[in-house]
């Protein structure tokens, strides 16, 4: 069977709370998602990524979010520890400086490094779960 697996830091979309229960969902506009998404909506698969909430995701607006995908969302969660030094810091201060020309930008620190590792063995065993050895 082929199938479409996307891994990336980010979801399709982001969950924005915007009070007590009260959730907003905004389309992402990147290159990737501008690419990939319609490949994906028009032939199955799944996408793994944060939903940009830290913390605990909030079920009921990840189903309403992704209740009309056309492909599955596997959401992975992050504290708002993981979401500094992860998605803040590693993601955005080496790898999208190394991916778009803008090597001079890049900004490393152990203490990111160390976390994005972990996080990266994280969505490789949502990825593949019964292949993913340590």
């Amino acid at each position: 069977m082929n199938r479409l697996i996307v891994v990336s830091n980010r979801l399709p979309f982001a969950l924005d709370s915007t009070g007590e229960d009260l959730w907003t969902v905004t389309p992402a506009v990147g290159g990737l998602v501008s690419a990939v998404e319609p490949v994906l909506r028009e032939r199955g698969g799944t996408w793994i990524g944060w939903p940009g909430v830290a913390g605990e995701i909030p079920q009921e607006p990840l189903a309403k979010a992704t209740r009309n995908a056309g492909y599955k969302v596997v959401p992975v969660a992050l504290s708002e520890t993981e979401r500094d030094e992860f998605y803040y810091g590693y993601s955005n201060e080496v790898i999208w400086p190394l991916f778009h020309d803008a090597q001079s930008r890049m900004i490393s620190s152990g203490c990111t490094t160390t976390t994005s590792c972990t996080l990266l063995r994280h969505c490789a065993s949502r990825a593949c779960p019964k292949n993913f050895r340590d």
